[in-house]
């Protein structure tokens, strides 16, 4: 079964930073979610023993609402510490409701994941769900091409 929908049919601009700067929690210009950004879910993946990942996605919109930027908050191994990004916008903020953007930006991210580094969203575990349950999650793996 194939599960497909497009990411612009809600946005009129999309943009991911994976492998950007700004898309690097270690980067100075990498950026923290507000306070005001919603729980979209924890999500983990664990190829051995030696190698897993686990992010907690946030979303939120800009001071003018004008664009949802979704963020990723992870584990940084070498800093010992939580940092986070933004790895996502999409614009307008207005007529998109907070789910239909948390689930575009997501197979964005990953979309730009799987062809940056080689990246498959396949055999994760939804540690903590939020505005996206595991069904959410199970229909944007489907769908990433």
């Amino acid at each position: 079964m194939t599960a497909k929908f497009d990411t612009t049919s809600c946005f009129s601009e999309v943009t991911t930073f994976v492998g950007t700067e700004i898309g690097d929690p270690t980067s100075s210009l990498a950026e923290k979610p507000p306070r005001s950004a919603k729980h979209v879910a924890t999500i983990s993946w664990s190829w051995s023993p030696a190698h897993s990942r686990c992010s907690e996605y946030r979303i939120a919109t800009d001071k003018k609402r004008e664009s949802w930027h979704l963020y990723e908050i992870s584990w940084v191994d070498s800093t010992e510490k939580f940092a986070s990004a933004r790895v996502a916008s999409g614009t307008p903020y207005k007529g998109v409701e907070r789910g239909e953007a948390a689930r575009a930006l997501l197979k964005l991210t990953w979309t730009a994941e799987r062809a940056h580094w080689d990246f498959d969203p396949i055999g994760f575990e939804v540690d903590e769900s939020g505005l996206l349950t595991t069904e959410d999650i199970d229909t944007i793996v489907l769908a990433i091409d």
